[in-house]
């Protein structure tokens, strides 16, 4: 099974293109961009712009799951928790995967409040209640 924490399909290519043209030429002569902290820093307290380069983008693509047309094969029980609060990841990013997961067994859970972190203590409860419960029922297979 598989539990996803606020799963960021095609965030390189969605923050590429939230960029402007100057930052995006900035970043391929070899510059920095400054962008909003808030863009890829998901420590709310960080109010100062952040700097990326073109290394950011092409590191998060040697990471990011490939693009796939269609549905994807996955099959096994999948649980996904998303913040209502994520301005990192956008929550339609999960509700997307859900839709294009192959398995039968998927559950999205939407924790009202959260940002992308996770990190209150209710939240890691969601996340540890989530983990344990895919355990047993793999378990029981």
């Amino acid at each position: 099974g598989l539990v996803l924490v606020a799963p960021a399909m095609g965030f390189s290519d969605r923050l590429w293109g939230l960029l402007d043209t100057a930052q995006q030429r900035t970043m391929l002569g070899g510059g920095a961009a400054r962008v909003d902290a808030e863009m890829i820093d998901c420590d709310t307290a960080a109010r100062t712009p952040a700097e990326i380069k073109i290394s950011f983008f092409r590191e998060a693509r040697k990471l990011a799951p490939p693009v796939v047309k269609g549905t994807i094969p996955v099959t096994c029980a999948v649980r996904i928790l998303h913040g209502s609060r994520d301005k990192v990841v956008p929550l339609e990013s999960s509700l997307q995967l859900l839709r294009k997961l192959e398995s039968a067994d998927v559950t999205l859970t939407v924790l009202k409040g959260a940002e992308h972190r996770l990190s209150r203590p209710e939240e890691l409860d969601q996340l540890s209640a989530a983990l344990l419960q895919l355990w047993e029922q793999v378990g029981e297979q």
